[in-house]
């Protein structure tokens, strides 16, 4: 690295510093245990930037930091990736700053290099190289929070399919465990897959699975249900089912979270106002006699939301 990388390096490691000092003063850990006591006082102090603007200026660093950190450093890793995530899941994509743009594409391009592991001898472990960094990439990682962290990270910045595929099917393996499971849904995975769906980017094969393997009986069934309760998730459902080109398992997959997600009863104005009823009802309506599975599902949905 040239002095002046080093110093450039510097310069972004004290401005990231000075914001993470920011927040965590800013914190609810600092707030005055008098709370209502000083609540004058309180109310003309200067107003805390908001927290999406604060996120917009200190994604560029993140990505800068991200650059120069190995996998091998592996504590200090996770904690960006849960830095960037945090950001990425608080900035209002719609209004995105330029400089905020260039970040997550800058993200995305980091984390896909290391996406490869690089050749070792079949008689080898992977290992350091002699720079420091690891062989595997961090969807390989040991640890279940940066395997399931960085597959989400790569899923919102990157556009390459290939790169998506191997994302989606590190994430798809990793939810076999219910430590990733927990971890997938703390950090908003459902929000993630249904931005997967809706713009067509990795196809829709993959993240059905993904959303099959947590349908499953587990620990987190019912959080994983509670998270695809949304107003997005069935618009999303609806848009897929509007789709020409969805293929008979791929509905059959579908209709059993529908099928799960019919039995909460705050979920039937949902399948109203999303259309999702009467697109069953159709759906049912000129399906064969031989898709039993597919005619199964779907009379008990509409059983479900009389």
């Amino acid at each position: 690295m040239k002095p002046t990388d080093k110093s450039c390096s510097s310069l972004a490691m004290l401005k990231l510093l000075s914001f993470l000092m920011d927040w965590i003063l800013d914190s609810q850990m600092f707030t005055s245990r008098a709370g209502n006591e000083r609540k004058g006082v309180d109310q003309r102090w200067p107003p805390v930037a908001a927290f999406g603007e604060r996120c917009v200026k200190v994604l560029p660093l993140l990505a800068d930091q991200l650059h120069h950190t190995c996998v091998s450093q592996p504590e200090l890793f996770l904690n960006l990736l849960r830095l960037i995530d945090g950001a990425l899941r608080h900035i209002d994509h719609k209004a995105q700053h330029a400089a905020a743009s260039v970040a997550v594409r800058q993200i995305g391009k980091e984390l896909s290099k290391l996406l490869t592991p690089i050749t070792a001898p079949a008689t080898e472990e992977p290992q350091l190289k002699t720079g420091g960094c690891c062989h595997w990439p961090p969807f390989l990682s040991p640890c279940p929070q940066t395997r399931v962290l960085s597959s989400l990270i790569v899923l919102r910045t990157v556009a390459q399919a290939d790169v998506l595929a191997l994302a989606l099917d590190s994430l798809h393996a990793a939810l076999m465990s219910e430590e990733c499971r927990g971890l997938f849904l703390r950090h908003d995975g459902v929000d993630v897959l249904m931005l997967m769906l809706r713009t067509g980017r990795g196809g829709w094969r993959t993240p059905l699975d993904i959303l099959m393997r947590l349908a499953e009986h587990s620990c987190y069934l019912q959080a994983f249900l509670d998270a695809c309760s949304c107003e997005d998730f069935f618009q999303t459902a609806s848009r897929l089912l509007k789709n020409p080109h969805l293929d008979l398992p791929s509905l059959e997959k579908l209709s059993i979270l529908l099928q799960k997600l019919s039995n909460i009863r705050k979920n039937r104005r949902l399948f109203e106002l999303s259309s999702l009823r009467r697109q069953i009802q159709e759906l049912q309506d000129r399906s064969s006699p031989e898709d039993s599975f597919l005619c199964l599902n779907l009379r008990s949905i509409l059983l479900n939301l009389q």
